[in-house]
């Protein structure tokens, strides 16, 4: 077997280990990722090319990498190191979109790694509604109301099961597979009660009745009625107040907005250094009463503004903010082409399924920061796949075009 060929199996491993830690754990991704990099590198060395050339979203990528890099550099308060690190970590989910591009072999690939996908956020969301029916003391439930990653996994995957489940070419078993799966991460994502997960599947949903079949607006509907109905009481408060700006939790996203808009103001170009904002909000946030100070200055301050829009003009200026605004764009305009051109059901179902949970991204990044952590790896996961598929078929297509 020649080591190329070891080298291509390794690096599928290293994506399977990343697609069952996925919604899980960081340091499974870490080590998936960092496996199939390894692999990668060897690969290229062997071959003695780089083998990124003609992917798609290269520019806007490198765009992007660049700008941050040049707000790290020319930030008057944060050390180049700090802001270095905050690059890294967006730079880890650009690294995965490389390794899936390079890494399927074939369609068979795209199925298996999102079979792993879907069954570890089941699993997980199992493990978690357990632990809340088992234990339903208000530690337990404020402990998974708090954990956002895992709603931001589930906001990101469940479109793309709805898609498979009810729009995809496979047999019974599989199909009821995916229901089941799709009914526990509702109820998960219910108790978890992750408001910006919620929008982000209504869009989905809304996406995806337009396009796909309009009955999926009346399942839609049933399903919100449903998940009203049997909402425990602190979630049910959760729904009550989703638009109220006096409410907790919404007036403190304000807080950090116009915080983060002040910033804006005083750096627009450059902006204040990548890491700024934990730093630099008290600062520029809003005058309120020592009364409710302590609610929205905690003592470890805030990471980011609860917004990837805002929070990257706030620290790299208004250049990152066009950049990523570019890049969605790109990004979705390529995922609605490769859409009309894949013949397959199964595929074609599955990037629909992927351009919802896009939007699901984008909507829940309006009131959160999903570009970073799972929920960042996870975007770039599935750019990479579109991308994959998009790059066989135009191959396809020359090739039939030559003959």
């Amino acid at each position: 077997m020649k080591v190329s060929t070891i080298c291509s199996s390794i690096m599928l491993i290293g994506l399977f280990i990343y697609a069952l830690s996925a919604t899980m754990t960081i340091s499974g991704i870490a080590i998936g990722v960092n496996l199939a990099l390894l692999a990668w590198i060897v690969k290229m060395l062997l071959a003695k090319r780089l083998e990124t050339r003609g992917v798609v979203l290269n520019l806007p990528i490198f765009v992007l990498l660049g700008v941050l890099m040049i707000a790290a550099i020319a930030s008057p308060s944060i050390p180049f190191i700090q802001g270095f690190d905050r690059i890294r970590s967006i730079a880890g989910g650009i690294l995965l979109y490389y390794l899936v591009v390079n890494g399927i072999r074939n369609e068979q690939d795209i199925k298996w790694l999102l079979a792993c996908l879907i069954i570890g956020l089941s699993l997980l969301s199992i493990y978690e509604t357990a632990l809340v029916i088992c234990n339903p003391t208000p530690e337990r439930q404020a402990a998974m109301m708090a954990d956002k990653g895992l709603g931001g996994c589930l906001g990101m995957i469940i479109p793309l099961v709805v898609s498979l489940a009810f729009f995809g070419t496979f047999s019974f078993k599989i199909r009821i597979g995916l229901i089941v799966s799709l009914v526990i991460m509702i109820i998960c994502l219910n108790i978890n009660s992750s408001r910006g997960a919620w929008l982000g599947n209504i869009c989905a949903m809304v996406f995806l009745g337009m396009i796909i079949n309009k009955k999926i607006l009346l399942g839609l509907g049933i399903a919100i009625i449903i998940s009203l109905l049997f909402l425990p009481e602190k979630q049910m408060y959760r729904v009550k107040n989703m638009f109220n700006l006096q409410y907790g939790a919404n007036a403190e996203r304000v807080y950090l907005w116009q915080g983060a808009l002040a910033m804006i103001k005083e750096r627009p170009l450059l902006g204040h250094g990548l890491g700024s904002f934990q730093a630099l909000y008290p600062k520029y946030a809003p005058v309120i009463s020592d009364e409710t100070k302590k609610g929205f200055y905690p003592p470890h301050g805030h990471r980011h503004a609860h917004n990837i829009f805002i929070h990257l003009a706030a620290e790299a200026g208004i250049f990152a903010f066009l950049t990523i605004i570019w890049l969605l764009g790109v990004s979705f305009r390529w995922t609605w082409q490769v859409f009309k051109h894949t013949e397959t059901n199964w595929l074609k179902i599955s990037v629909l399924g992927i351009m919802a949970c896009l939007i699901d991204f984008s909507i829940h990044g309006m009131v959160d920061y999903t570009l970073a952590g799972m929920t960042g790896y996870l975007f770039w996961f599935y750019l990479g796949i579109v991308s994959w598929i998009g790059i066989k078929y135009k191959s396809e297509e020359k090739r039939q075009g030559c003959i």
